[in-house]
């Protein structure tokens, strides 16, 4: 079936007021901040440990350094499983060396734009 013009009248018109429209709703005035949410270190720990060691083997992930900022400053920074497996060296949130592979495409690609 070929469209018609009205055909492509109507759609070209209804992609401008849903466009239209969601810009609208990004210009919205400012909201009232949200009251801070404070998180303790302990808590976090136990959730880290816990969450870690419940998916780390099921993942098959050898080792991982996890790092909680809150407010511009370190609240919690643990390394879980191994560095090196063949040697036993465990992973350390001080001084282990953990490559950042794939995780900078996204920063280019943002930057980029």
């Amino acid at each position: 079936m070929i469209p018609t013009i009205a055909a492509a009248r109507t759609v070209f018109f209804s992609g401008l007021v849903i466009l239209t429209g969601w810009m609208f709703t990004a210009c919205q005035p400012a909201r009232e901040p949200l009251e801070e949410v404070v998180i303790d270190s302990d808590e976090i720990r136990h959730f880290a440990d816990e969450f870690f060691a419940e998916n780390m083997e099921a993942l098959h992930i050898p080792g991982l350094v996890f790092v909680f900022v809150q407010g511009g400053e370190v609240l919690y920074a643990q390394g879980y499983g191994w560095a090196d497996i063949e040697s036993g060296t465990p992973m350390r949130s001080d001084s282990s060396i953990v490559s950042i592979a794939s995780v900078s495409k996204p920063f280019v690609a943002i930057a980029v734009m």
